[in-house]
């Protein structure tokens, strides 16, 4: 069985600096005009953050289509989940502190990326979020391997929540419990197959990609 290949562009984002950058000024010119005025109500970083990403994302989808970054047609769907309508490019995006991921492939496609931190209510969120399969593996841990336990799970949920348009709330019906990669295992048989992989990034991140089919992944991820 073939593997899925999905190519990963890891974006480097700005700090919390209230100042654009100028190349941030020319970054604008790439977006949209619903995604500027998205922009202008955001504060300062998270703004900076916002165009970097969108730019990227759209000079990827534009090169990949043939057409300038700006025409690029992305549509949100019901569950917020972009797409291109009517396109065999799939594509994802995530970010969190100053590094963002950007997913593309020809099958639909999810990702995600948290910086490890401390989090005090780690068991209480895994509890309400995690399958008991997932709940288990957390509990056998404890310190430092239990918050990366906690962050290898919670990315492989989140990417495949995010490649079938799901919820955070679903996160129970199933469970993505393994090493380095596997399947998603649905409560519900007919939710159909969900590849997942870690993808290896930074020590200081967790992040995980999902693809809808059970023919595994294949990464290629670059830097830009």
């Amino acid at each position: 069985m073939i593997e899925s290949a999905v190519h990963i562009r890891i974006i480097d984002l700005p700090g919390n600096s209230p100042d654009l950058a100028p190349m941030d000024l020319a970054e604008l010119a790439s977006l949209s005009e619903s995604e500027v005025q998205r922009a202008a109500a955001m504060p300062p970083y998270a703004k900076a953050r916002f165009i970097r990403m969108r730019s990227a994302l759209r000079e990827i989808l534009g090169d990949r289509l043939g057409i300038e970054p700006a025409g690029v047609p992305i549509t949100i769907n019901a569950m917020g989940k972009p797409y291109i309508l009517g396109s065999p490019v799939h594509f994802n995006i995530s970010h969190t502190a100053d590094m963002g991921l950007i997913a593309v492939g020809e099958k639909p496609v999810g990702i995600d990326i948290e910086k490890q931190t401390n989090r005090p209510n780690m068991r209480a969120i895994a509890q309400r979020i995690f399958h008991p399969e997932e709940l288990k593996r957390i509990e056998q841990t404890d310190g430092v391997l239990r918050q990366k336990s906690f962050f290898e799970i919670w990315t492989r949920k989140e990417a495949a929540i995010k490649c079938i348009g799901g919820s955070v709330f679903q996160g129970r019906e199933f469970s993505c419990v393994g090493s380095g990669h596997g399947l998603v295992h649905w409560e519900n048989a007919e939710m159909g197959a969900v590849s997942w992989r870690d993808v290896n990034v930074s020590s200081r991140y967790a992040a995980a990609v999902a693809v809808q089919g059970g023919a595994g992944i294949r990464v290629n991820i670059q830097d830009i």
